[in-house]
């Protein structure tokens, strides 16, 4: 696979403040998070003074008053995510931008080295085009989209290395290279966790689970078990599109007949560019100044135009505007693939699981977006820990409850006291606490309750008391 390149802007929200402040670049100067409570980036001046990315705002003040802060504003980042994107698409036909961390970018390089005399030659011609735009960037080439990113945050030059080199080298870097915060990697001390390499022999899920989604999202970035392509994102303009209609709109089906056509350009432009619509997003902007914002998510990624009208006509059915609406904005999440695609493979089943999945969209398209959850399996001993909740966009015949059937069919989120009344007719089945909980171990039972209820029961060994955990 050809080699790629990662682009790291440190600072990026500091960096667009100097762009418009010059004169901030010698003095203190810091950018807080959204809430503003907490500094997010600061230059090297408040950083001389003992300003570290974290400290409150007050304790900032204290330590530097001359400090000048501005807060965080997301506005401002997506304009400059569409300049430099646009920026990058010049040096390269594939950009693929971070999920999580603004700043990072991946560049294919595939057919483009050559005349610039190697991966060398092409990361200085990247830096320089950024250069000239006005933008400070770290640049560096990998085999994978990790190796790249670890690369350009420690300068190191794996592009001329094999993987097996490159990965032993990324496995070696400390913890800090993540972005996590402070407290999270005390915490992974603690675990004597103080590389990429130790980071990585931890369990996937319980990462998460313990260290937040920040650190989940650093795990799989890190572990890359799939050694994919750049995934090439569309500039932020080519997938937005605004429509002001000639008078303000002030009833449901007015708005559905404006909406309609402009629909089926959005869709159509999508499937030119060999895509499929995951979800839609609905902007509409009212007289008052207010804005409203809706999603649908089809069951299957598609460019059907009658099934996004339905799901937008579910979502708006019965909404009461406060004024009429002047504008609308409509932006897609897609995937690569094809219409045509979907039909290769028809699914002859009697339960049909497409009208499934198409009842479940239709139930978050009337409901909302979280309106539908599904019990995921964790990895924990205790029963009440070993499923999490969370919003399911596919929820076919081949999500998990087909291949987790579980006995007990109602579980509470926490026992509940029981008085012992019949003979256990099935057990005990003896189930240990994790060592880091208080407690002993369960046994647990089967037993008939009232008018002949079978019940899910254990005897807690630490309390000696029967508890009632669930039943069929």
């Amino acid at each position: 696979m050809a080699l790629m390149v990662c682009i790291s802007l440190p600072a990026l929200a500091l960096q667009l403040l100097i762009q418009r402040e010059p004169q901030l670049r010698d003095v203190p100067a810091a950018v807080m998070d959204e809430k503003g409570l907490c500094i997010r980036e600061r230059n090297r001046a408040a950083a001389d003074l003992g300003i570290e990315v974290g400290l409150r705002y007050g304790a900032a003040l204290t330590r530097a008053p001359a400090l000048y802060v501005e807060p965080l504003q997301p506005e401002r980042l997506a304009a400059a995510h569409e300049q430099l994107v646009s920026v990058l698409y010049r040096v390269s036909d594939r950009v693929e931008r971070h999920a999580e961390e603004p700043g990072v970018y991946w560049l294919s390089t595939r057919g483009l080295l050559r005349p610039y005399d190697g991966v060398a030659g092409y990361c200085t011609a990247v830096r320089e085009r950024l250069a000239g735009a006005g933008w400070a960037a770290a640049v560096a080439a990998g085999h994978s989209h990790f190796g790249a990113y670890v690369a350009a945050k420690r300068g190191l030059e794996l592009g001329a290395v094999s993987v097996a080199v490159e990965r032993r080298a990324v496995r070696a870097v400390g913890l800090d290279v993540l972005g996590l915060d402070a407290v999270q990697r005390r915490r992974l001390e603690r675990l004597a966790v103080r590389s990429i390499g130790d980071f990585l022999r931890l369990p996937e899920k319980e990462v998460e689970l313990r260290f937040g989604r920040q650190a989940g999202a650093a795990y799989r970035l890190a572990a890359e078990r799939e050694n994919l392509p750049v995934l090439p994102c569309e500039e932020a303009a080519e997938r937005r599109l605004r429509f002001v209609p000639a008078a303000p709109v002030r009833r449901l089906e007015s708005l559905y007949a404006e909406l309609r056509p402009h629909m089926g350009t959005f869709l159509d432009a999508i499937i030119a560019r060999g895509e499929l619509v995951t979800a839609l997003f609905l902007k509409l902007e009212f007289e008052d100044g207010s804005v409203r914002q809706e999603c649908v998510r089809p069951a299957e990624a598609g460019c059907d135009l009658k099934l996004f009208d339905r799901l937008v006509r579910l979502r708006l059915d019965g909404v009461e505007f406060p004024s009429p609406v002047q504008a609308f904005v409509l932006e897609g999440e897609s995937r690569l693939g094809r219409q045509h695609s979907l039909e290769l493979f028809p699914h002859t089943c009697v339960r049909s699981a497409a009208a499934e999945e198409r009842a479940y969209s239709f139930l978050r398209a009337r409901f909302g977006e979280n309106a539908v959850s599904f019990a995921h399996p964790a990895d924990s001993h205790l029963p009440e820990k070993k499923f999490c909740w969370y919003p399911e966009k596919n929820l076919g015949s081949g999500s998990v409850a087909a291949v987790y059937p579980r006995v007990v069919r109602r579980l509470f989120t926490k026992p509940r006291p029981f008085s012992r009344a019949a003979v256990p007719i099935a057990g005990p089945y003896i189930i240990a606490t994790e060592w880091w909980q208080k407690g002993g171990p369960r046994s647990y039972y089967y037993l008939y309750g009232q008018r002949q209820r079978l019940l899910w029961v254990y005897f807690d060994a630490q309390s000696q008391r029967w508890m009632l955990h669930g039943g069929l």
